[in-house]
């Protein structure tokens, strides 16, 4: 007898969820009447979006198998991969997904341990392979590499980092696997909440694979019984800010107000993005370095590629004299040979009280001349030619710059990661109203260093943005160098 009899004939959802006793709430109900190939589901505080996740893992395999039998193919050694920041993390998924194969009566065996766990699903072709269900650490990446599996299950997603993220995207890639994500809002910087916005359904983006929901802590009623008005409910919520609430128990990420670059997208902008050896580095400074006013010393390490800016690497430092900074970390990166010309705030040729000029600095210790405009970019001006850089080119549907995940400041400052210094959500931003209008056409002159250095690359290289005009693509040439001594 093979599996497909031991299942109703039509194997939706429902069918698969009644054969194991599970009885979805009208909001589960409509996730997976909806499934998608890429689905995140972000759940409030104890929710059980452990319980949600594996019943999907589930059903997917089930639909894989029921298929893959049907058009006379054998999905066993198959693998579906249970993903976390680490193995404990994947147990609650673990448990329940052990649960809903041995209610089908299709549990050949199951780990008693997730460091790594393995479960073998009967797959009722007679000496047949058994179908695997395996535990995954995002901790380390060579885990997540080798086999292909047909979907992967991620639980609290937001707790791991982008590249494992992309990691699972590739891994899926080869048998056009699904990748199913859950996880509690941590806060609303980050990849996890990027994502989340761009997989909702009015997106401008949203495509008909992806799709991503919010499910309310109070949906919950095991918990809370009276639902939205439990009496625990309310008194969270009158504990907390609007924000954080909404974060925590419902399921809704609340961006940072106000940014100033809201087109930057995680998703769009951010990849792996590697020094190549031997191409021209080109480095974008700003000098700032009190920490009292909340100041960066900020220098971008990028790469420019047919008009993209690829930025690598990035030095963003506090505290440090700037001799140090060039001494003890810039001339001891790899790339430090490769630079073909940097380019410095008008402020880097003006003495700052007893301190030479910084571009002195950077001549006597560093043996590099960084450039400078003789005239200060307006501040309009400025987020014209950096918004101008974050669009997606209408022919070669890239943007014109992406940035590696590991340049956190520059990050930070566009609300992708949290400030490296506080922790906290400092972002680019603009003054608001208390009720959260624009005030004024000049943001507040913080947490925005890595992106004045990145302006003053911009026009340099590129010129000015002028409406209804793109970047404008210039020659970049492709020849070794060393490093630049342009005099100023």
């Amino acid at each position: 007898m093979t599996i497909a009899t031991q299942i109703l004939d039509d194997p939706f959802a429902s069918d698969v969820l009644n054969a194991v006793g599970w009885t979805p709430t009208a909001a589960q109900s409509d996730l997976f009447n909806n499934m998608t190939r890429f689905t995140l589901l972000a759940g409030g505080e104890r929710f059980g979006k452990s319980h949600v996740g594996a019943m999907y893992g589930g059903v997917k395999v089930m639909e894989y198998m029921l298929q893959t039998i049907g058009a006379g193919g054998d999905p066993g050694g198959d693998e579906l991969w249970l993903v976390a920041a680490d193995y404990a993390r994947t147990k609650a998924e673990f448990d329940y997904m052990t649960q809903f194969f041995s209610a089908l009566g299709l549990l050949k065996f199951a780990s008693s341990s997730v460091d790594p766990g393995r479960i073998e699903v009967t797959t009722g072709i007679k000496g047949g392979q058994p179908f695997f269900v395996r535990t995954k650490t995002a901790n380390d990446h060579r885990t997540l590499a080798m086999t292909a599996p047909i979907g992967i299950v991620v639980c609290e997603a937001s707790q791991i980092d982008y590249e494992s993220y992309l990691a699972c995207q590739r891994r899926v890639a080869e048998k056009r696997g699904f990748l199913f994500l859950e996880g509690t809002f941590e806060s609303s910087l980050g990849w996890y909440a990027s994502l989340w916005k761009e997989w909702q359904p009015e997106h401008i983006w949203s495509t008909q694979d992806s799709r991503s929901w919010s499910m309310a802590s109070h949906l919950n009623t095991a918990i809370y019984p009276d639902g939205e008005n439990d009496s625990e409910i309310l008194r969270l919520k009158a504990l907390m800010t609007e924000d954080h609430f909404n974060e925590r128990h419902m399921g809704v990420p609340a961006p940072p107000h106000g940014l100033v670059h809201p087109g930057f997208s995680i998703p769009t902008h951010v990849q792996h993005v590697e020094w190549v050896p031997g191409e021209d580095v080109y480095l974008a400074i700003d000098p700032g370095i009190s920490a009292a006013t909340q100041s960066a010393y900020a220098i971008i390490a990028s790469h420019i590629v047919d008009g993209q800016i690829r930025v690598f690497d990035e030095i963003y430092k506090q505290e440090m004299y700037e001799e140090d900074i060039l001494r003890d970390i810039l001339m001891r990166k790899p790339w430090f040979k490769d630079i073909k010309f940097a380019v410095i705030d008008r402020a880097g040729n003006q003495r700052a009280g007893a301190h030479p000029p910084s571009v002195e600095v950077w001549r006597k210790i560093a043996g590099i001349s960084p450039m400078f405009r003789p005239k200060t970019i307006e501040i309009p001006a400025g987020i014209r030619r950096f918004d101008s850089f974050l669009a997606i080119d209408s022919i070669k549907r890239i943007p014109g710059i992406v940035i590696d995940s590991g340049v956190q400041g520059l990050l930070s400052e566009l609300g992708g990661a949290e400030n490296p210094f506080t922790k906290l959500t400092q972002v680019y931003s603009w003054n608001l109203s208390q009720a959260g209008d624009r005030v004024g056409d000049r943001p507040r002159d913080r947490f925005n260093h890595a992106v004045k250095a990145l302006v003053y690359l911009m026009v340099h290289q590129f010129g000015f943005a002028t409406a209804g005009t793109a970047r404008r693509k210039i020659k970049v040439s492709t020849r070794k160098h060393r490093r630049s001594r342009i005099a100023v």
